[in-house]
């Protein structure tokens, strides 16, 4: 089967796809994306650890009107890997949809992934399976969100949230500038972090989306350690997607915090403006690394622990006729974490292209990682 891997030369999608080719179930990867010698390159990096596979790669513009249709030709499955998702997620869906293929994304925008939804007639129609959202948080959160809830006769709360050194999640400060200024394009992560944290982010309530100002919310969530976190409301996807599966729900909420916790305050700043419309994302990206990498011993003091990443799952409802709370994370092996870069996002979006070129995943039109099995679940046991 043919995949085509937009955004493949990065370093999310780049382990999925050595997942991809162990399993035996890629026989072509087209790698795409703007910079045709940067996608040939990882190509000819992947064919020689997987020669099994025909690797090649193309130039390819998700924001270019047909940019894409060229490479669908005979196509079973679009990864989607660029950034920022508020920008790219649709345009890859519509041109999925018209062309007949499968898609599948690790978006983690609130809007985008609503937007997205409102596509699934029309993927439905046309024989596609869209998982949109399936990476770390969202996607292995979001099962755990559903696995935590169906623990309760009924849940009616579900707040998720995690915490990540800045520099970890988002690169360091100087040599995403660098990058920015040899490349002219600004990191897609960056730009979504602040988005989801600047966009009068939203969470679900009694029936709703209701939005808040950016840094207004702050909520503490325990961890199974005996641990706590502290984060802030953000415009994630999970609160979209979560209450169309389980239907209890009064609240769902996703939270976020970065470490340390000055750098907290420069987001939060930046992020205002934002939401003034004073500033778009690309440049306030800028701005935060120019700031992070000319005044580091303001933004980054305190103790830094790059492996300090918890994520928390709290589910409120009823068990046994009693209430109850029940609270789930992740363990993650940090030496496997270091050993293969990105595997935390790529390990789940890697399994769910399997599971979809297997045949596994049923579903047609766009789901979520918490539907695309069950739709029909209601979240109450």
């Amino acid at each position: 089967m043919k995949i085509v891997a937009l955004g493949g030369a990065g370093r999310y999608c780049r382990p999925a796809l050595e997942i991809l080719a162990e399993s035996g179930l890629a026989a072509e990867v087209v790698i795409a994306g703007r910079s045709e010698a940067s996608a040939a390159a990882t190509a000819a990096e992947l064919a020689e650890a997987h020669p099994e596979v025909a690797w090649s790669g193309a130039a390819a513009d998700v924001l270019e009107p047909n940019g894409l249709t060229p490479l669908l030709e005979d196509t079973a499955l679009l990864l989607n890997t660029t950034g920022p998702y508020f920008q790219t997620l649709i345009p890859a869906l519509e041109a999925a949809i018209a062309a007949g293929v499968h898609y599948l994304d690790y978006s983690e925008d609130g809007r985008a992934a609503e937007a997205a939804l409102a596509l699934s007639a029309k993927a439905e129609a046309a024989g596609v399976t869209a998982l949109i959202g399936m990476g770390e948080a969202p996607g292995l959160n979001n099962l755990l969100c559903r696995h935590a809830a169906e623990r309760l006769d009924r849940c009616d709360r579900l707040e998720t949230g995690w915490i990540e050194d800045v520099e970890s999640l988002l690169g360091d400060a100087g040599e995403c500038l660098a990058e920015i200024e040899e490349t002219g394009r600004v990191n897609g992560a960056m730009q979504a972090v602040l988005q989801a944290f600047a966009e009068n982010p939203r969470f679900f309530r009694d029936g709703d989306l209701v939005e808040t100002r950016p840094f207004a919310e702050q909520r503490r969530l325990p961890l199974p350690d005996g641990g706590e976190m502290q984060g802030y409301v953000v415009g994630f996807a999970e609160p979209v997607t979560l209450p169309r599966t389980l239907t209890s729900l009064a609240e769902a909420v996703a939270v976020a915090g970065l470490s340390p916790p000055p750098v907290n305050e420069l987001f939060r700043q930046v992020c205002g403006r934002m939401a003034d419309g004073e500033v778009v994302a690309a440049d306030a990206a800028v701005e935060v690394f120019t700031a992070l990498a000319e005044n580091p011993e303001r933004w980054l003091a305190g103790e830094r622990d790059p492996e300090y990443r918890p994520h928390s799952v709290v589910a409120t409802g009823e068990k046994d006729g009693r209430a109850a709370r029940l609270a789930a994370t992740f363990r993650w092996d940090f030496a496997t974490l270091e050993a293969r870069e990105g595997i935390g996002t790529a390990a789940g979006f890697g399994e769910a292209a399997k599971a979809i070129l297997g045949g596994e995943i049923a579903a047609r039109g766009v789901v979520a990682p918490e539907a695309a099995n069950n739709a029909a679940s209601t979240g109450s046991m």
